[in-house]
């Protein structure tokens, strides 16, 4: 009689079945193993840590044999009440053997992931993180004990990739605070040697405030501190967010590169302005170059159009002491749309000076020269004056209105919540010299 083969043979088909049962069995019991493990490596952790300092919590966590952990609504708090992050799920790769030997420490982590995450961060002086425990060398500098973190690798920080996909940062330094929603943050990171950046944020608030961020590079930390270089692109940037005095809201784009210090850092770009309304003044397609240090930003080769003119000038913002000052020269800029009155047909140049300071009004003035033209059917061969603003008051000064039969002057008139209050008005006889009042 012949043997049956093996896959007709009923005996062979139970003991693969059984098999398959006992190594899912054998699975799910030691993940099960492994998620209880995890969570109390995560208590031991949480009670012994010597890099974050504070209370860190979390509803549930689970693990496989994969080094593969999440945890639910986790919390870190420090020690003095602040929120420092709240994650409702975050999810992180481990080193399978460093679960099973319970060595773990912050170089078994390898891969961090927080979906919907807040966090909170903190600087000092020099852009080191507040909340956390400086590393070795640091500490060394100072002459103090180097901290010994869990783990075999000793003072050793950070050899991971950490994601935050549609979180919330905000971040403070001495003079600074920001706020970015809708993050989307990518960092490889080295500690001992350096950290890659990729970021997209939509809007935020503070310090500067703005639409949309782009901004990737590196941040190198094997010199004294960490050092930067960064593109950066930036949309929809309010400049009165700058807290410099200037109360401006038209949108600003910023290309730049930041290099240099974290705690310094030097930013060099260029500014795309499409309007800008200042003391009555619509500037157009304005651009220009910028550059940025120890709380100074100049701006220079600005360039743009103002009343079917150009213009060219150049700014000084101090973020520190919260002051601005520009200077604007305007170039064959059409009269008739300056007064807004079309009967007027000439080109004019202008000299513009605004300063501000935060807690006193802007102030502006400058002087104006036209070219030949007419009013209506009154033909001239120049105008010329000054012009100072102070507050919500425009004065206008020596005034001088060249005409074939003599000039008009007056020495000022003035402008005030939209009123017109004219002062003296004199013809200037060409032929006698002599001036005759005619309002």
């Amino acid at each position: 009689m012949r043997e049956r083969a093996w896959y007709r043979n009923g005996r062979t088909w139970r003991r693969l079945l059984a098999g398959i049962v006992s190594a899912a069995v054998l699975f799910y019991g030691l993940c099960y193993a492994l998620t209880f493990y995890a969570a109390e490596i995560f208590n031991r952790v949480a009670e012994e840590r010597d890099l974050f300092p504070g209370t860190v919590t979390t509803a549930r966590i689970r693990a496989d044999l994969f080094g593969n952990v999440e945890a639910d609504s986790v919390r870190w708090t420090a020690d003095d009440g602040t929120l420092l992050a709240d994650a409702p799920s975050v999810r992180f790769h481990v080193k399978p053997w460093d679960v099973v030997t319970g060595r773990i420490g912050t170089s078994s982590i390898t891969e961090v992931t927080l979906e919907k995450a807040y966090v909170h961060l903190f600087f000092d002086d020099a852009m080191w993180l507040r909340y956390i425990k400086p590393d070795g060398r640091a500490r060394q500098a100072q002459g103090l004990e180097p901290i010994r973190l869990t783990g075999p690798d000793g003072n050793r920080l950070f050899d991971c990739r950490a994601v935050l996909r549609d979180g919330v940062i905000e971040a403070e330094a001495p003079g600074r605070q920001f706020r970015m929603e809708h993050v989307n943050l990518k960092v490889d990171a080295d500690t001992d040697r350096q950290m890659r950046v990729d970021l997209l944020s939509g809007r935020f608030t503070g310090t500067i405030a703005a639409d949309r961020m782009v901004m990737h590079g590196t941040v190198d930390f094997t010199g004294d501190g960490p050092a930067c270089d960064l593109a950066l692109s930036v949309t929809g940037c309010r400049p009165s967010a700058l807290g410099a005095g200037i109360d401006i809201d038209d949108p600003v784009s910023v290309s730049a590169r930041v290099k240099g210090p974290a705690a310094r850092p030097v930013i060099t770009g260029t500014l795309d302005i499409p309007e800008l309304n200042v003391t009555a003044l619509l500037f157009t397609e304005l651009t220009g170059d910028f550059h940025y240090e120890a709380g100074l930003l100049s701006v220079e080769a600005v360039k743009g159009k103002v009343f079917g003119g150009t213009v060219e000038g150049t700014g000084r913002f101090d973020l520190d002491k919260r002051s601005y000052g520009a200077d604007i020269q305007g170039h064959r800029l059409r009269g008739g749309t300056a007064a807004k009155d079309s009967g007027l047909r000439c080109e004019v140049e202008l000299d513009l000076h605004l300063r501000g300071e935060r807690g006193r009004p802007p102030e502006a003035w400058g002087s104006f020269l036209s070219g030949p033209g007419q009013y209506r059917f009154l033909p001239f061969q120049k105008i010329s004056g000054a012009f100072e603003r102070e507050g919500g008051t425009v004065t206008i000064r020596d005034v001088v209105i060249s005409l074939a039969l003599g000039d008009v002057t007056t020495d000022a008139f003035t402008i005030q919540d939209g009123r017109v209050r004219l002062g003296p008005v004199y013809l200037m006889d060409s032929l006698s010299g002599t001036a005759e009042r005619v309002y």
